[in-house]
Protein backbone atom coordinates (compact mmCIF):
# COMPACT_ATOMS: atom_id res chain seq x y z
CA UNK A 1 0.00 0.00 0.00
CA UNK A 2 1.27 3.85 -0.80
CA UNK A 3 2.46 5.64 2.32
CA UNK A 4 -0.31 8.03 0.95
CA UNK A 5 -2.96 5.59 1.26
CA UNK A 6 -6.11 7.67 2.74
CA UNK A 7 -7.36 4.52 4.81
CA UNK A 8 -3.14 2.94 5.76
CA UNK A 9 -4.98 -0.41 5.80
CA UNK A 10 -5.05 -3.48 3.87
CA UNK A 11 -8.63 -5.21 3.29
CA UNK A 12 -9.01 -8.89 3.75
CA UNK A 13 -12.22 -10.66 2.67
CA UNK A 14 -13.35 -13.66 5.59
CA UNK A 15 -16.52 -15.09 5.26
CA UNK A 16 -17.59 -12.80 2.33
CA UNK A 17 -17.00 -9.68 4.33
CA UNK A 18 -14.86 -6.92 4.50
CA UNK A 19 -12.12 -6.73 7.71
CA UNK A 20 -10.48 -3.53 7.75
CA UNK A 21 -7.53 -3.05 9.63
CA UNK A 22 -5.57 -0.08 11.37
CA UNK A 23 -7.65 2.33 9.28
CA UNK A 24 -7.42 5.77 9.60
CA UNK A 25 -10.67 6.17 7.64
CA UNK A 26 -12.33 3.89 10.45
CA UNK A 27 -10.69 6.13 13.05
CA UNK A 28 -12.34 9.00 11.65
CA UNK A 29 -15.12 7.73 11.20
CA UNK A 30 -15.69 5.98 14.33
CA UNK A 31 -15.50 9.56 15.72
CA UNK A 32 -19.50 10.83 14.29
CA UNK A 33 -21.01 7.31 15.36
CA UNK A 34 -22.63 7.29 18.30
CA UNK A 35 -21.73 4.67 21.05
CA UNK A 36 -23.54 1.53 20.69
CA UNK A 37 -25.59 2.27 17.21
CA UNK A 38 -25.40 0.30 14.04
CA UNK A 39 -24.40 2.10 11.10
CA UNK A 40 -26.16 -0.42 8.90
CA UNK A 41 -29.79 0.91 10.23
CA UNK A 42 -31.50 3.65 8.67
CA UNK A 43 -32.42 6.07 10.81
CA UNK A 44 -35.94 6.54 10.59
CA UNK A 45 -36.62 9.99 9.09
CA UNK A 46 -34.06 8.41 6.10
CA UNK A 47 -36.29 8.24 2.82
CA UNK A 48 -34.19 6.88 -0.60
CA UNK A 49 -36.04 7.59 -3.41
CA UNK A 50 -34.40 5.48 -6.67
CA UNK A 51 -35.81 5.01 -10.29
CA UNK A 52 -36.97 1.32 -11.92
CA UNK A 53 -33.85 -0.39 -13.80
CA UNK A 54 -36.39 -0.35 -16.96
CA UNK A 55 -37.82 2.47 -18.64
CA UNK A 56 -41.11 0.88 -19.28
CA UNK A 57 -41.41 1.16 -15.30
CA UNK A 58 -41.47 4.73 -15.58
CA UNK A 59 -41.48 5.63 -11.93
CA UNK A 60 -39.72 6.40 -8.69
CA UNK A 61 -39.76 4.49 -5.69
CA UNK A 62 -39.71 5.89 -2.12
CA UNK A 63 -37.91 2.98 0.38
CA UNK A 64 -38.15 4.05 4.26
CA UNK A 65 -38.31 2.06 7.40
CA UNK A 66 -34.66 0.29 6.81
CA UNK A 67 -35.93 -0.77 3.34
CA UNK A 68 -39.33 -2.50 4.83
CA UNK A 69 -41.40 0.08 3.64
CA UNK A 70 -41.73 0.85 -0.26
CA UNK A 71 -44.07 2.50 -2.43
CA UNK A 72 -43.96 3.92 -5.68
CA UNK A 73 -44.53 7.97 -6.29
CA UNK A 74 -46.96 8.96 -9.15
CA UNK A 75 -46.52 8.62 -12.34
CA UNK A 76 -43.92 11.16 -14.12
CA UNK A 77 -42.22 12.26 -10.90
CA UNK A 78 -38.70 11.69 -11.02
CA UNK A 79 -35.64 13.68 -10.98
CA UNK A 80 -32.99 14.80 -7.68
CA UNK A 81 -35.40 14.98 -4.29
CA UNK A 82 -34.92 17.93 -2.62
CA UNK A 83 -33.21 17.54 0.55
CA UNK A 84 -35.82 18.76 2.74
CA UNK A 85 -39.75 18.37 3.53
CA UNK A 86 -42.05 21.57 2.14
CA UNK A 87 -45.44 21.38 3.84
CA UNK A 88 -45.00 17.95 3.95
CA UNK A 89 -44.08 17.51 0.72
CA UNK A 90 -40.84 16.73 -1.67
CA UNK A 91 -39.85 18.19 -4.86
CA UNK A 92 -37.78 16.52 -7.31
CA UNK A 93 -35.93 18.52 -10.22
CA UNK A 94 -34.54 17.26 -13.60
CA UNK A 95 -34.15 18.13 -17.36
CA UNK A 96 -36.46 17.07 -19.72
CA UNK A 97 -37.50 17.56 -23.73
CA UNK A 98 -39.30 21.25 -24.01
CA UNK A 99 -39.52 21.65 -27.52
CA UNK A 100 -37.60 21.53 -30.98
CA UNK A 101 -34.60 23.97 -31.52
CA UNK A 102 -34.91 26.22 -34.61
CA UNK A 103 -30.65 25.85 -35.50
CA UNK A 104 -29.03 23.54 -38.16
CA UNK A 105 -29.33 20.32 -35.74
CA UNK A 106 -32.99 20.35 -35.46
CA UNK A 107 -32.70 18.44 -32.23
CA UNK A 108 -34.97 18.48 -29.38
CA UNK A 109 -34.10 21.06 -27.04
CA UNK A 110 -34.56 20.80 -23.00
CA UNK A 111 -35.77 22.25 -19.92
CA UNK A 112 -35.24 22.48 -16.21
CA UNK A 113 -38.46 21.36 -14.09
CA UNK A 114 -39.39 21.13 -10.62
CA UNK A 115 -42.29 18.51 -10.09
CA UNK A 116 -43.49 17.59 -6.33
CA UNK A 117 -44.53 14.41 -5.07
CA UNK A 118 -48.21 14.87 -5.60
CA UNK A 119 -47.97 15.79 -9.67
CA UNK A 120 -47.17 19.65 -9.30
CA UNK A 121 -45.33 21.17 -11.62
CA UNK A 122 -43.09 24.20 -12.58
CA UNK A 123 -41.05 25.26 -15.45
CA UNK A 124 -38.04 27.23 -14.22
CA UNK A 125 -36.33 30.30 -16.61
CA UNK A 126 -33.39 29.87 -18.33
CA UNK A 127 -30.08 32.25 -19.09
CA UNK A 128 -30.55 33.20 -22.79
CA UNK A 129 -29.25 30.08 -25.29
CA UNK A 130 -28.33 28.09 -22.61
CA UNK A 131 -29.41 24.23 -22.70
CA UNK A 132 -29.17 21.81 -19.17
CA UNK A 133 -27.51 18.39 -19.71
CA UNK A 134 -30.01 15.70 -18.23
CA UNK A 135 -29.25 14.03 -14.98
CA UNK A 136 -27.10 17.38 -13.81
CA UNK A 137 -29.76 18.74 -11.74
CA UNK A 138 -28.22 18.75 -8.12
CA UNK A 139 -29.84 20.68 -4.86
CA UNK A 140 -26.55 21.96 -3.31
CA UNK A 141 -26.54 21.16 0.80
CA UNK A 142 -25.60 24.99 1.40
CA UNK A 143 -28.52 26.54 -0.21
CA UNK A 144 -30.86 24.70 1.53
CA UNK A 145 -33.37 23.94 -1.26
CA UNK A 146 -32.97 27.77 -2.57
CA UNK A 147 -31.30 27.14 -5.45
CA UNK A 148 -30.63 24.47 -7.90
CA UNK A 149 -27.14 23.88 -9.68
CA UNK A 150 -26.90 21.57 -13.01
CA UNK A 151 -24.41 21.71 -16.02
CA UNK A 152 -25.88 23.52 -19.19
CA UNK A 153 -24.11 25.04 -22.86
CA UNK A 154 -24.48 28.00 -24.44
CA UNK A 155 -24.99 28.41 -28.19
CA UNK A 156 -25.45 31.31 -30.94
CA UNK A 157 -27.86 31.59 -33.37
CA UNK A 158 -26.43 29.38 -35.33
CA UNK A 159 -26.31 26.46 -33.17
CA UNK A 160 -22.48 26.37 -32.23
CA UNK A 161 -21.59 25.88 -28.37
CA UNK A 162 -19.62 28.85 -27.54
CA UNK A 163 -19.76 28.40 -23.20
CA UNK A 164 -20.10 25.84 -21.08
CA UNK A 165 -20.57 25.20 -17.24
CA UNK A 166 -22.05 24.86 -14.28
CA UNK A 167 -25.08 27.28 -13.69
CA UNK A 168 -27.88 27.91 -10.46
CA UNK A 169 -31.22 29.30 -10.60
CA UNK A 170 -32.45 31.12 -7.10
CA UNK A 171 -35.68 29.31 -6.42
CA UNK A 172 -38.84 31.02 -4.91
CA UNK A 173 -41.91 29.63 -2.80
CA UNK A 174 -45.16 31.16 -1.95
CA UNK A 175 -46.69 31.36 1.73
CA UNK A 176 -47.93 27.44 1.15
CA UNK A 177 -43.96 26.64 0.81
CA UNK A 178 -44.82 26.37 -2.72
CA UNK A 179 -42.00 26.62 -5.53
CA UNK A 180 -43.43 28.97 -7.69
CA UNK A 181 -40.58 29.99 -10.01
CA UNK A 182 -36.87 30.98 -9.97
CA UNK A 183 -34.08 32.89 -11.49
CA UNK A 184 -30.86 32.33 -12.56
CA UNK A 185 -28.07 32.86 -10.84
CA UNK A 186 -26.51 36.46 -11.88
CA UNK A 187 -23.28 34.89 -12.36
CA UNK A 188 -23.77 32.73 -15.04
CA UNK A 189 -22.00 30.07 -15.18
CA UNK A 190 -20.87 29.98 -11.60
CA UNK A 191 -18.13 27.89 -12.66
CA UNK A 192 -16.73 27.79 -16.10
CA UNK A 193 -16.20 24.27 -18.10
CA UNK A 194 -14.03 23.69 -20.94
CA UNK A 195 -15.46 22.42 -24.08
CA UNK A 196 -14.64 18.94 -26.17
CA UNK A 197 -15.71 17.67 -28.90
CA UNK A 198 -17.23 14.12 -30.38
CA UNK A 199 -18.51 13.58 -26.70
CA UNK A 200 -20.18 10.62 -25.73
CA UNK A 201 -23.62 12.12 -24.63
CA UNK A 202 -27.07 10.84 -25.50
CA UNK A 203 -28.30 14.33 -25.53
CA UNK A 204 -26.03 16.69 -27.58
CA UNK A 205 -24.78 13.81 -29.78
CA UNK A 206 -21.14 14.72 -31.12
CA UNK A 207 -21.15 18.47 -31.20
CA UNK A 208 -19.26 20.45 -28.76
CA UNK A 209 -20.04 20.33 -24.74
CA UNK A 210 -18.97 20.77 -21.46
CA UNK A 211 -16.19 18.99 -20.41
CA UNK A 212 -18.10 17.39 -17.13
CA UNK A 213 -20.49 13.86 -16.95
CA UNK A 214 -21.51 14.95 -13.34
CA UNK A 215 -20.62 17.37 -10.61
CA UNK A 216 -21.48 17.44 -6.79
CA UNK A 217 -21.45 20.64 -4.31
CA UNK A 218 -19.55 20.55 -0.99
CA UNK A 219 -21.13 20.36 2.04
CA UNK A 220 -20.21 24.28 2.66
CA UNK A 221 -21.01 26.06 -0.97
CA UNK A 222 -17.31 26.66 -1.31
CA UNK A 223 -16.03 23.84 -3.54
CA UNK A 224 -17.40 21.58 -6.71
CA UNK A 225 -16.18 18.17 -8.17
CA UNK A 226 -15.87 17.31 -11.20
CA UNK A 227 -16.48 14.37 -13.31
CA UNK A 228 -14.75 15.08 -16.88
CA UNK A 229 -16.19 12.77 -19.82
CA UNK A 230 -13.01 10.98 -19.67
CA UNK A 231 -13.90 9.86 -15.82
CA UNK A 232 -10.55 12.49 -14.44
CA UNK A 233 -11.61 13.85 -10.97
CA UNK A 234 -11.00 17.34 -10.00
CA UNK A 235 -12.51 19.91 -7.54
CA UNK A 236 -12.79 23.72 -8.09
CA UNK A 237 -12.76 26.44 -5.84
CA UNK A 238 -15.69 28.52 -6.99
CA UNK A 239 -14.67 31.76 -5.46
CA UNK A 240 -10.61 31.19 -6.43
CA UNK A 241 -11.05 29.72 -9.27
CA UNK A 242 -8.21 26.98 -7.93
CA UNK A 243 -8.28 23.29 -9.47
CA UNK A 244 -6.95 20.60 -7.71
CA UNK A 245 -6.51 17.28 -9.77
CA UNK A 246 -7.40 14.16 -7.51
CA UNK A 247 -5.51 11.50 -8.83
CA UNK A 248 -7.90 8.23 -9.16
CA UNK A 249 -9.23 5.37 -11.40
CA UNK A 250 -11.72 6.19 -14.07
CA UNK A 251 -14.94 7.83 -11.97
CA UNK A 252 -18.56 8.65 -12.16
CA UNK A 253 -21.52 10.29 -10.18
CA UNK A 254 -18.54 11.50 -7.66
CA UNK A 255 -20.35 13.16 -4.19
CA UNK A 256 -18.94 14.72 -1.02
CA UNK A 257 -18.83 13.33 2.67
CA UNK A 258 -21.43 15.55 5.08
CA UNK A 259 -18.49 16.96 6.31
CA UNK A 260 -17.10 17.43 3.18
CA UNK A 261 -13.38 15.67 4.00
CA UNK A 262 -14.28 12.94 1.71
CA UNK A 263 -15.28 12.15 -2.16
CA UNK A 264 -17.00 9.06 -2.79
CA UNK A 265 -17.07 7.49 -5.90
CA UNK A 266 -17.85 4.86 -8.69
CA UNK A 267 -15.11 3.29 -10.53
CA UNK A 268 -16.11 2.95 -14.49
CA UNK A 269 -13.64 0.25 -15.49
CA UNK A 270 -13.08 -2.59 -15.13
CA UNK A 271 -16.13 -4.03 -13.10
CA UNK A 272 -17.03 -0.87 -11.77
CA UNK A 273 -16.01 -0.89 -7.36
CA UNK A 274 -16.91 2.02 -5.32
CA UNK A 275 -13.62 4.08 -3.95
CA UNK A 276 -13.21 7.11 -1.72
CA UNK A 277 -10.37 10.03 -1.96
CA UNK A 278 -9.77 12.59 0.51
CA UNK A 279 -11.26 16.21 -1.05
CA UNK A 280 -7.62 17.90 -0.45
CA UNK A 281 -5.61 14.90 -2.72
CA UNK A 282 -4.62 11.86 -2.10
CA UNK A 283 -4.34 7.87 -3.22
CA UNK A 284 -7.66 6.34 -3.49
CA UNK A 285 -9.23 3.73 -1.76
CA UNK A 286 -11.58 0.59 -2.73
CA UNK A 287 -14.20 0.36 -0.38
CA UNK A 288 -16.29 -2.16 -2.28
CA UNK A 289 -15.94 -4.08 -5.33
CA UNK A 290 -14.56 -6.95 -7.22
CA UNK A 291 -11.12 -6.49 -5.73
CA UNK A 292 -12.72 -7.23 -1.80
CA UNK A 293 -15.02 -10.37 -3.65
CA UNK A 294 -17.97 -8.61 -3.47
CA UNK A 295 -20.45 -8.16 -6.29
CA UNK A 296 -19.50 -5.23 -8.24
CA UNK A 297 -21.31 -1.90 -7.69
CA UNK A 298 -23.55 -0.60 -10.68
CA UNK A 299 -25.10 2.68 -8.94
CA UNK A 300 -22.80 5.89 -8.04
CA UNK A 301 -22.33 5.72 -4.04
CA UNK A 302 -24.69 7.96 -2.32
CA UNK A 303 -23.85 9.44 1.38
CA UNK A 304 -25.94 8.75 4.74
CA UNK A 305 -26.24 11.78 7.03
CA UNK A 306 -24.21 10.41 9.64
CA UNK A 307 -21.45 10.39 7.13
CA UNK A 308 -20.14 6.54 8.14
CA UNK A 309 -22.30 4.52 5.74
CA UNK A 310 -23.44 4.70 2.45
CA UNK A 311 -26.15 3.10 0.25
CA UNK A 312 -25.20 1.52 -2.98
CA UNK A 313 -27.06 -0.58 -5.91
CA UNK A 314 -25.32 -3.70 -6.95
CA UNK A 315 -25.47 -6.70 -8.73
CA UNK A 316 -24.82 -10.70 -8.05
CA UNK A 317 -25.59 -13.60 -9.67
CA UNK A 318 -28.02 -14.49 -6.80
CA UNK A 319 -30.05 -11.38 -8.07
CA UNK A 320 -30.43 -12.07 -11.91
CA UNK A 321 -32.93 -14.87 -12.32
CA UNK A 322 -32.70 -16.67 -15.55
CA UNK A 323 -34.84 -15.28 -18.33
CA UNK A 324 -35.38 -11.91 -16.59
CA UNK A 325 -33.82 -8.67 -16.57
CA UNK A 326 -30.80 -7.95 -14.05
CA UNK A 327 -31.93 -5.58 -11.51
CA UNK A 328 -29.54 -4.26 -9.02
CA UNK A 329 -30.35 -4.73 -4.69
CA UNK A 330 -29.77 -1.65 -2.70
CA UNK A 331 -27.17 -2.48 0.12
CA UNK A 332 -26.02 0.08 3.23
CA UNK A 333 -22.08 -0.32 3.03
CA UNK A 334 -20.52 0.39 6.75
CA UNK A 335 -17.20 1.92 6.42
CA UNK A 336 -15.91 1.67 10.20
CA UNK A 337 -17.00 -1.59 10.11
CA UNK A 338 -16.14 -2.54 6.59
CA UNK A 339 -19.02 -5.39 6.01
CA UNK A 340 -22.83 -4.45 4.10
CA UNK A 341 -26.25 -5.47 4.55
CA UNK A 342 -28.88 -5.87 1.86
CA UNK A 343 -32.05 -3.40 2.90
CA UNK A 344 -34.07 -4.20 -0.54
CA UNK A 345 -33.43 -6.51 -3.70
CA UNK A 346 -34.42 -5.61 -7.38
CA UNK A 347 -35.34 -2.25 -7.45
CA UNK A 348 -33.92 0.12 -8.60
CA UNK A 349 -30.77 1.41 -10.94
CA UNK A 350 -30.79 4.16 -9.24
CA UNK A 351 -30.56 5.48 -5.56
CA UNK A 352 -30.81 9.02 -3.74
CA UNK A 353 -31.08 8.85 -0.17
CA UNK A 354 -32.63 12.05 1.47
CA UNK A 355 -33.47 12.67 4.91
CA UNK A 356 -37.02 13.77 5.92
CA UNK A 357 -37.40 17.17 8.38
Amino acid sequence: MSARSITKRRLLVVAGLVVIAASSLRMFLSQVVVEGSSTLRLEPSTRLYCRNWLPADGCMWEIGGNGKQVHALPPGVSGEPSRQLHSGHRWFAHVRPSGIRGDAESAISHGLYVMRDDGLTVALPLPVGVEPLAGSVRWPTHAEDRALAWIGRRRDASGDTVEGGIYMNRLEYDKEDRIVGGKPHKDSPVVSLPLVTNADSDQWGNSSVPDAESHDWSPDGKSVVLVSMRGELSVVEVDAGAITHLSVPRASGAVWSPDGSLIAFKIREPLGGIAIVEAKGGTAEVVFGPEQGIPFAVTQPQWLPAGCSMIVGYLSPEHVPPGKPAKPALVVLDLVKGRYETIAAEVADSVIPVASR
